[in-house]
């Protein structure tokens, strides 16, 4: 039988690193983009975030299950795909 959660113990605030990178994310790639190609600072940026993230998190974990490893490994794959989707569909 699934437990059952109650709406009143689930909280959004948990999340606000995740709301704060994908804010500055987008920022500091297009700072990069000055000295870097387009594809290298999308994937660099969303790289940086996700470990800032990650790191916040560590300190905090969003849900019991968290492991840093896993979170940093969805990281690099994650700036992989960013950084081939940045070169396949370039918007400069």
């Amino acid at each position: 039988m699934a437990e059952q959660t109650s709406t009143n113990d689930y909280s959004g605030w948990r999340w606000w690193p995740c709301f704060v990178g994908g804010l500055c994310g987008p920022l500091l790639g297009n700072w990069l983009n000055h000295w870097l190609p387009l594809y290298l600072a999308v994937g660099i940026a969303f790289l940086m975030m996700w470990m800032i993230t990650g790191l916040i998190f560590r300190r905090n974990p969003p849900f019991a299950g968290y492991n840093v490893m896993r979170w940093m490994i969805g990281g690099a794959l994650g700036a992989i795909v960013a950084a081939t989707g940045a070169f396949l569909f370039p918007w400069r």
